[in-house]
């Protein structure tokens, strides 16, 4: 029966110059091609390249999405909340369509560093894992498809990004310094003119009165629209010759610089799936330093007011109940294990719960989920929150690991069958003695009897040795595949204490949610369990032991 042919297809990512682009896609077309013929046993189905974008960038990624799209993974945007973010930039997510059926099964990248660059990427991973579909990291040598192997990709991409949070922490000190320097940043902001040669903000008088007049109104009790709108009405543009817009407003509206300070740290920038997410940081998160090189338009007495105005309403209780449409921090977080699908958020005078998205869209019939209550989520993340939290329980597991790993270590050479090896060695090095002996027999007496005799016993002999050199073969391949298991083993324990040297004593909420949860998970009975990349890795590594 001919053996069936495995459908692969191939992913590579082309970044260097635009000269070299096609030569460096042809070739590697080329290298695919040969590296997976059907003599090989493999069915390539298609080639995705995509060319001169960055590792992160899924959205622009065109053959990347297509790929995934073939494989049943449906992208979904979903729109950020517009009160704490600069731009309208959308976030996006990856679902597994029940519906459609793989082109492939298995997918071949030659270059790990070409596939993403982002921990979201094992999110992805997973989503295909799900419809059945691996990936083969050529340079790794490692597959998704080995449990074991899957976690090592894990943390090698975890890894990378936790280069890129050990960066942002180093600018953020360097924020902190340059602030106390007295150092200027905010060159274009209304009201002011940046000096070059002073690095300084001294005031144009021509905006300066519109900024008094922003602030005022804003005391008045006028919010960030209506504050554009009486703007606009009397034809005041802004620097650009444009209409006012409320964000730009409100912008204004909560920058101490007007109060003749420096800021820092007051945006957060990074790039999810290739957006540039720009979010307006906690307050407690600014680095505010009083500087002669920022002229004051505003006292702080009013601005404290203004700031403690925008809070209450904030705050006010009474806004709209219903569809959520923002973006929740636990978006993609909270899985229903009933259905498969994840919670959303949802507000229902002033409270804050998540129910299952199935449930929300087409009722209890297609999902009977319990909703879960803010206050349940954060009961279970609290404890993690709390100093050295996350931290200890990482520790905790790591020295379980260790010791259960000396106990296999142990076990390996205790019942490797020493003994048993080397009685089959000598059983086997016996009966090659006999066949030896025999053929001497035969070159002394070439008989017809003689040789009767010879073949018969030869064939005994050779079906022994084959008996033997069968089990030798099972003992020694067994003794090897423990040994690769352990080193496995080994190599993820490392990477996870690699991690643990990388978390924080202290933790922030976002810190934890963004690096440390992988989900929280809600049974057909309604008990919430709540699993860290921590529970995550040591679940695997675990069922990696249990295995022999």
């Amino acid at each position: 029966m001919k053996k069936e042919l495995i459908k692969v297809a191939c992913y590579c990512r082309v970044s260097t110059k635009a000269d070299e682009q096609e030569q460096s896609f042809e070739a590697q077309q080329k290298y695919f091609k040969e590296k997976l013929s059907k003599k090989k046993g493999f069915d390539l189905v298609e080639v995705y390249a995509d060319k001169g974008l960055s590792g992160t960038d899924f959205s622009k990624r065109d053959q990347f999405n297509k790929m995934l799209d073939d494989c049943g993974i449906i992208k979904k945007e979903v729109k950020a909340r517009k009160t704490e973010i600069r731009k309208k930039y959308i976030s996006i997510d990856y679902v597994a369509d029940a519906n459609v059926k793989p082109k492939f099964t298995l997918i071949y990248v030659k270059d790990s560093s070409r596939f993403a660059r982002n921990t979201e990427v094992n999110r992805i991973i997973s989503r295909l894992r799900d419809k059945g579909v691996y990936v083969y990291f050529e340079d790794l040598n490692k597959s998704t498809e080995n449990p074991s192997e899957k976690m090592l990709i894990d943390f090698m991409f975890s890894m990378n990004e936790q280069e890129s949070i050990s960066r942002s922490i180093k600018v953020r000190f360097g924020n902190m310094q340059s602030a106390k320097d007295g150092i200027v940043r905010s060159i274009k902001l209304y009201g002011y003119h940046y000096n070059k040669e002073e690095n300084s903000l001294r005031i144009i008088d021509d905006e300066v009165n519109i900024v008094k007049l922003i602030f005022k109104l804003s005391l008045e009790g006028n919010g960030g629209r209506a504050i554009a709108t009486i703007l606009n009405s009397k034809g005041i543009k802004n620097r650009k010759g444009n209409e006012w817009r409320p964000n730009t407003i409100n912008g204004m509206l909560q920058n101490p610089t007007y109060c003749g300070k420096v800021v820092r740290n007051r945006w957060y920038s990074s790039r999810m799936y290739g957006k540039d997410i720009v979010k307006l940081n906690d307050t407690k998160e600014w680095i505010v330093e009083d500087s002669n090189k920022v002229d004051k338009i505003i006292d702080e007495e009013t601005f404290t007011i203004i700031q403690d105005m925008i809070e209450k309403n904030r705050n006010k209780v009474g806004r709209p109940t219903g569809k959520y449409h923002g973006r929740s921090e636990f978006a993609g977080k909270i899985k229903c294990e009933k259905c498969g699908k994840y919670y959303v958020r949802n507000t229902d005078r002033g409270r804050v719960f998540y129910n299952c998205s199935t449930k929300k869209q087409h009722g209890l019939k297609k999902c009977d989920s319990r909703n879960i209550q803010e206050y349940e989520i954060e009961s279970l993340i609290n404890p993690y929150l709390e100093k050295s939290g996350y931290k200890n329980l990482t520790k905790k597991y790591i020295d379980i690991l260790i010791e259960k790993e000396e106990e296999k270590k142990a076990s390996l050479y205790r019942d490797a069958c020493t003994d048993e090896i080397n009685n089959i060695k000598e059983e086997v090095f016996k009966h090659k003695g006999k066949l030896s002996k025999l053929t001497d027999i035969l070159l002394a007496d070439d008989s017809e009897s003689v040789r009767d005799v010879f073949n018969i016993k030869k064939k005994e002999i050779n079906n022994k040795l084959k008996e033997l050199e069968s089990e030798l073969d099972k003992l020694t391949t067994t003794d090897k595949q423990k040994a690769e298991k352990l080193n496995n083993m080994n190599m993820c324990i490392k990477t996870l204490q690699e991690r643990y040297n990388d978390i924080p004593n202290e933790i922030t909420r976002e810190y934890f949610i963004n690096n440390c949860l992988d989900e929280i998970r809600v049974s057909e009975k309604g008990e919430l369990k709540l699993l860290t990349y921590t529970h995550y890795a040591f679940e695997k590594i675990m069922n990696l032991m249990d295995e022999y």
